[in-house]
């Protein structure tokens, strides 16, 4: 049951946009006349949707539905969709972060679903009174797995590495959420 899950889940789209190059550490430099990067991903089509059903928590999760698996504003521009590029060897310093990231829980959604953070601390969180398992991982590598039972309960977890982290909820297998763990 949880392979139909991963494999839609690797619809909620996370968009890469590669630069070639080798790879090297990151170097911060002075940057004069850089650029930016503008634009918007579309979806065209109409988005595959799953259906959900859960079978406990109902109070709190809800009943069944009919889930977008990539979620498509009214211009078709795509929703937690990230561009990234990679692999790029200097350029300026991220800055101090204003905060420690979150992942919340709450009616049974991961918020945000999609994130970008920096290697370091992230604050695993439930707004729900309800049991999540919340199961982070690394590939097939598991970076957190955390047993939040309580309304309000805050667990910090390191992601010391640069990568995609899925997160899951091993109490409902619904519930899907993506955290890149930029390099520098």
């Amino acid at each position: 049951m949880k392979a139909p899950l991963r494999k839609a889940g690797l619809l909620q789209v996370v968009v890469v946009l590669l630069a070639a190059g080798p790879a090297l550490s990151y170097e911060v430099t002075t940057v004069s006349g850089g650029g930016s990067i503008e634009g918007k991903v579309l979806f065209q089509g109409s988005p595959p949707v799953r259906k959900i059903i859960p079978t406990k928590d109902r109070e709190v999760c809800g009943g069944p539905r009919d889930e977008p698996q990539i979620r498509v504003g009214p211009d078709k521009g795509v929703q937690d969709a990230v561009v990234y590029l990679k692999e790029v060897a200097k350029g300026k310093d991220w800055g101090k972060p204003d905060a420690i990231p979150v992942l919340d829980q709450e009616k049974c959604i991961f918020k945000p679903a999609v994130q970008v953070i920096r290697p370091g601390k992230i604050v695993i969180t439930s707004s729900d009174p309800i049991l999540h398992n919340t199961h982070g991982f690394y590939g097939k590598r598991t970076a957190f797995n955390l047993a939040l039972p309580d309304k309000g309960e805050k667990i910090t977890r390191e992601l010391p590495r640069p990568g995609m982290v899925r997160v899951e909820c091993d109490a409902h297998g619904w519930m899907l959420a993506h955290i890149y763990v930029a390099d520098s």
